[in-house]
């Protein structure tokens, strides 16, 4: 299911940065906008079928019970935020397409290590497994939205720059 979020962040970059060295600032966010409603309609999409066909597809994969539960578990629970995963992917994507590789970098990193790890830690120890899951979908969530919103502060801060200069030079 990720795979589908991996190629189109990685299709954003050449959009995003094409557009963003030939100052068509429209182009970009209409690029960046577009990755955020696919990620929302191929998120809603991803965890409904996934919800539904959890057991049948666990089963598909091994007769073990513990292992079908746990899968199950997952596939309930986490899929509902690849919807905030692929915002902070494309975010990410676009970052690093107009120069601003550390914000992306921030992003990723921040998801995995301050907030997945320490979240897991003290959700597995309140709630078992399933606060290992809820930790993953939390961490994806707040990637997504701190992404997307330092993108778009960034960006603005970007356009304005660029008006100024052209104000100036008139």
């Amino acid at each position: 299911a990720l795979m589908v979020l991996m190629a189109m962040s990685a299709a954003v970059t050449p959009m995003v940065g094409q557009n963003y060295g030939a100052l068509k600032f429209e182009r970009v966010q209409q690029s960046v906008n577009w990755c955020y409603r696919f990620s929302l309609i191929y998120g809603l999409a991803v965890a409904a079928l996934m919800a539904g066909a959890a057991g049948f597809i666990a089963g598909a994969f091994t007769d073990n019970a513990d292992a079908i539960a746990t899968t199950k578990m997952h596939m309930r629970i986490v899929p509902i935020s690849y919807i905030a995963l692929g915002c902070a992917m494309s975010v990410n994507s676009a970052f690093n397409a107009i120069g601003k590789p550390m914000p992306a970098m921030f992003i990723s990193m921040t998801r995995t290590i301050l907030v997945y790890a320490p979240l897991a830690f003290l959700f597995a120890n309140l709630f078992g497994l399933v606060g290992v899951f809820a930790a993953a979908c939390t961490a994806n969530f707040i990637a997504g939205g701190v992404g997307t919103a330092w993108f778009r502060m960034v960006f603005r801060a970007k356009m304005a720059d660029h008006q100024q200069t052209v104000e100036a030079s008139a």
